[in-house]
């Protein structure tokens, strides 16, 4: 049998529940706690939302992983569903909260942040909460341990871990990210002017950004550790979340996931 989980807070969730005994609602508790009681070794689960709605349920109903799963999108960025190319993919976790495409700290976790409150969400939505952003963030010191060295960056805009290559609805920010290999992209903007963000983030659009070298990182990790010296906003797959001390870094496992679509 195959289970269909959808999220009605998505942007088409709803459109597709019907009224089977095998369709359930992602943020019914009662109704997912059962299905872990009651789904079979050989049964598959179909999961409609988007980065989000995935990231939720590793994280709050992790029994999900034991099982092969077909995605279909239907959130506001989906930026996951655009780097799956082929079946299974690599998550990981930062300190207990686990990831599939993107964590990041700082810029990126308030526009999250703020797409989340919005009534109305959609791809723009995170381009037009950048370009309003720019004007009132506050840059911060970071360091971070990386290739057992740790290194120091002054006026860090974001500091992103890209399973995927995009984030924030399909910016590419990641040129090499795969999330079906070992490796994550550590991906900092830093030393930068706000005059400079706005051309950073047309090339962001472009998929260039990597062009930047001067104020844009970007290499393969398999271990890293953040020192956070106050409460930082981070965005896991666009849900946010307030972090503090060390985060460390984990490679968590392989999914059997791929993606699906619809009629």
């Amino acid at each position: 049998m195959n289970y269909t989980l959808f999220n009605p807070l998505s942007k088409n969730g709803s459109l597709y529940q019907d009224n089977t005994n095998n369709y359930i609602d992602t943020t019914n508790n009662y109704l997912m706690n059962k299905l872990e009681q009651t789904i079979k070794i050989n049964d598959t689960l179909t999961i409609i939302g988007g980065d989000g709605t995935l990231q939720y349920l590793v994280n709050h109903y992790p029994f999900i992983l034991k099982y092969q799963i077909f995605y279909h999108k239907s959130g506001s960025g989906n930026d996951l569903y655009s780097a799956l190319n082929q079946k299974g993919i690599y998550y990981y976790g930062i300190n207990e909260t686990n990831f599939l495409n993107s964590f990041g700290i700082g810029f990126d976790a308030i526009v999250c942040d703020n797409v989340n409150k919005a009534q109305n969400k959609g791809k723009l939505s995170y381009i037009k909460e950048a370009f309003l952003g720019i004007k009132n963030y506050k840059p911060f010191d970071l360091e971070v341990e990386y290739n057992n060295e740790r290194h120091s960056y002054k006026n860090v805009w974001l500091c992103s871990l890209q399973n995927g290559n995009y984030f924030g609805g399909g910016l590419k920010i990641a040129k090499d990210a795969n999330p079906h290999d070992k490796e994550i992209d550590l991906c900092i903007a830093h030393d930068v002017g706000r005059f400079m963000v706005l051309i950073i983030l047309l090339f962001v659009k472009l998929g260039k950004v990597h062009l930047f070298k001067k104020y844009f990182l970007s290499l393969k990790v398999s271990d890293l550790k953040i020192y956070l010296k106050e409460e930082r906003l981070a965005q896991f797959d666009g849900n946010t979340l307030v972090l503090n001390n060390t985060q460390t870094l984990k490679n968590k496992g392989h999914i059997d996931l791929e993606k699906t679509n619809i009629n």
